[in-house]
């Protein structure tokens, strides 16, 4: 079993970056459904404008994701939940690390489909990147995961009882009847996404050796998907392109590190 995983689900395999042309993974899939991200970072997630984070320390991040119907090489995949948390995009790269919490409700053969997806989405990942875009794997858990989402659609929420609970609604500037969206943006689950606001965001696993959070307040967003192995359904790139770190010659530094505009007064 490979050592480094994805964070916020990097293993899709439709990571490519050459010519803007995602890669293609081995079998037959087609998954549709909805995706929450958060992290510690100020909005809007500058990991997606291929900036580095926040903070010099890394992101501390989590994606919960649904699906309402699809398959995987023949497998049927409807209904089924999983969530990934761990720290990404640290300046020191070694202290990057990933869990993957999969719905206890799945079967023994959509656990292993799942899982051999993810696999295969991990060889398409740039080599020189995996330190950055993944870290030391945890192992995955089976957990009882609960996902809940209003009717209007702009609101959700994702529990694992005791371990995590994240919750998000749509993110609308005053005056404007629509959600805040972003496109162009760097993300696995397609080109665009909504902005959200985090009315609750805790982590805490007792039985791994990892800090937990509270990001109430950061940054947050989400996003319907539809993405098939024949890739003729929402276009991505994913992270392929991703360059925002010194060891790829960026001059772009973390947004605590930036000087503030202000003079200094004598």
């Amino acid at each position: 079993m490979s050592k480094h995983w994805m964070s916020g689900l990097m293993a899709l395999g439709i990571l490519g970056c050459a010519g803007g042309t995602p890669a293609q993974m081995d079998g037959s899939w087609r998954l549709e459904g909805t995706r929450l991200i958060g992290c510690c970072c100020t909005s809007p997630c500058s990991c997606r404008l291929n900036k580095p984070p926040s903070f010099m320390h890394g992101c501390d991040s989590s994606t919960a994701v649904h699906i309402d119907r699809g398959h995987i090489n023949g497998v049927k995949m409807d209904g089924l939940n999983w969530v990934t948390a761990g720290l990404t995009y640290a300046e020191d790269a070694s202290t990057n690390w990933v869990v993957v919490y999969i719905d206890d409700r799945a079967t023994a053969e959509q656990e292993k489909a799942l899982r051999a997806w993810m696999e295969e989405g991990i060889k398409t990942l740039p080599p020189a990147k995996m330190k950055h875009l993944v870290g030391a794997f945890a192992g995955f858990r089976r957990s009882t995961i609960r996902w809940t989402a209003d009717r209007s659609g702009e609101a959700f929420r994702c529990e694992i009882p005791g371990i995590y609970d994240f919750s998000m609604k749509a993110l609308r500037n005053p005056g404007h009847p629509e959600p805040i969206t972003s496109t162009g943006i760097m993300d696995d689950f397609g080109n665009s996404f909504t902005h959200g606001e985090t009315l609750e965001h805790l982590y805490k696993d007792s039985t791994l050796p990892r800090e937990g959070w509270d990001l109430k307040g950061r940054q947050s967003n989400y996003a319907s998907f539809t993405l098939a192995s024949d890739l003729s359904t929402t276009y991505t790139v994913g992270w392929g392109c991703w360059s925002a770190h010194r060891e790829f010659s960026t001059r772009d530094d973390y947004q605590e590190r930036t000087p503030c505009c202000h003079p200094k007064k004598k």
